[in-house]
């Protein structure tokens, strides 16, 4: 699979579906490769998929010292009028609770991404919807390490 194709492409007998949400396509996925809910396949495969979606579908704005990738991104999370300097931009976003995983799906789907109130009801859904996105990998990013939070 190359860096340009989406992870669910690499499957043979698989039709994805670009607009479906990447928890729906997933589990489309683990139905056709018959992978066991739980198992460590499972898992590998859940946060390989993740990572591969991320740099499909958002690893074209890595680029954290530019304006315009920073607007964009406000824009992504709700902010009608994006800040005209980085830094005003960080400080907007830092106040923007979003999962992101979500945040993956909704450029999937062209869909606005969902924000919480605060960091308590991100961490809530965070956990009961098991949407955790490798923290290792959102620490590297220039964007998107503006949205981590405690989760655990």
């Amino acid at each position: 699979m190359s860096q340009k194709s989406s992870y669910f492409a690499g499957f043979v007998g698989f039709v994805p579906d670009p607009r479906s949400s990447l928890e729906a396509e997933f589990s489309r996925l683990v139905q056709h490769q018959q992978w066991l809910s739980g198992s460590s396949k499972h898992a590998k495969e859940r946060r390989k998929c993740v990572l591969a979606e991320y740099d499909f579908h958002l690893g074209s704005i890595e680029v954290s010292g530019k304006l315009d990738a920073w607007q964009r991104l406000c824009k992504e999370v709700g902010i009608r009028k994006p800040p005209a300097s980085i830094t005003q931009c960080k400080k907007v976003l830092h106040g923007v609770h979003i999962n992101l995983v979500d945040l993956v799906s909704s450029r999937r789907e062209g869909t606005n991404v969902r924000r919480f109130s605060n960091a308590e009801e991100l961490r809530a859904y965070t956990l009961s919807e098991d949407k955790i996105f490798p923290k290792k990998k959102a620490k590297t990013d220039g964007l998107i390490k503006i949205f981590l939070r405690g989760i655990f």
